[in-house]
């Protein structure tokens, strides 16, 4: 029979008072454990934000992982997008860290241990057996999404059926009714709001716009369908904007944004946040 345990050597990650200094290597601590916990969960959620070198999944203090980043840029960017979102609806949180190793050790490629730089051939992966999750709207009741301040509440994954079927690499599926765009490349000092409706609507209806505070020039745009989607990134993306920013977007895998009841000020003393649902200018 096939061993989930495997020899690998890592040092202990544990959070220090102060903050670790950014490395390539992150700590995921995984609380609220309803559905297991493998690499297929962890490559999962972790690919989109940069090549994934590495990943070891350890038991001693929970459920915690390590995945290998190959730039520092790459890590950066996964933890500000998955540092407190739930990786199922309303379970498996995730807490995000900065991890000590300069490098992770494999030395088994399986269900705890993955090392995507030297694949084995003659080892085949199973499929995860995860159960069947509650069919219920991608919807958490978690107050807000990750400290990227999403607040879209949502999982990272739909259901455990969304994991790759055996082999590794395979795309993830696309969940229907994504409605969400993420919006990068905004000048901070000049966008804002009615600035992105009035160049959004040309392409559909514009449902809601938030800008986040913890990503400077960023923004979330809730389109009211995905047709709308597609059409803002046949036409948006990579578009320089007169003030010579390049427009950059990328589909959420938040289907809508919530309403943030006391928002923020932007720098030309707008909120940051406004809903278009009712709006005249629509099409």
């Amino acid at each position: 029979s096939r061993t989930t345990n495997s020899s690998v050597s890592y040092e202990d990650g544990r959070r220090k008072n102060a903050e670790t200094q950014p490395n390539h290597i992150l700590l995921l601590t995984i609380t609220k454990v309803t559905y297991p916990i493998n690499t297929d969960v962890i490559h999962t959620i972790s690919k989109d934000h940069g090549n994934v070198l590495r990943i070891v999944i350890f038991r001693k203090r929970g459920v915690q992982a390590m995945v290998e980043y190959e730039e520092v840029e790459q890590a950066i960017r996964a933890k500000q997008l998955m540092d407190g979102a739930d990786i199922y609806q309303g379970c498996c949180t995730l807490r995000v860290e900065y991890a000590k190793p300069s490098k992770l050790n494999v030395y088994k490629n399986d269900s705890e241990t993955w090392d995507y730089t030297t694949p084995n051939p003659g080892e085949k992966k199973t499929a995860p057996l995860l159960p069947d999750p509650p069919r219920a709207p991608l919807i958490s009741t978690r107050p807000t999404f990750p400290r990227f301040d999403f607040e879209c509440r949502g999982g990272l994954l739909s259901t455990p059926h969304d994991l790759p079927n055996n082999n590794y690499g395979d795309s993830y599926p696309a969940t229907p009714g994504r409605c969400v765009l993420m919006v990068y490349g905004l000048d901070p000092d000049k966008a804002n709001c009615n600035r992105l409706f009035n160049l959004f609507c040309l392409y559909g209806n514009v449902v809601k716009i938030k800008f986040l505070k913890s990503k400077e020039g960023c923004a979330m745009v809730q389109m009211d369908n995905e047709m709308s989607v597609d059409r803002c990134m046949d036409n948006l993306n990579k578009l320089t904007l007169i003030s010579g920013n390049v427009l950059q977007l990328q589909v959420s895998k938040q289907m809508y944004l919530s309403d943030i009841m006391v928002p923020y000020d932007l720098p030309d003393g707008t909120p940051s946040f406004k809903d278009y649902s009712n709006s005249k200018n629509n099409r």
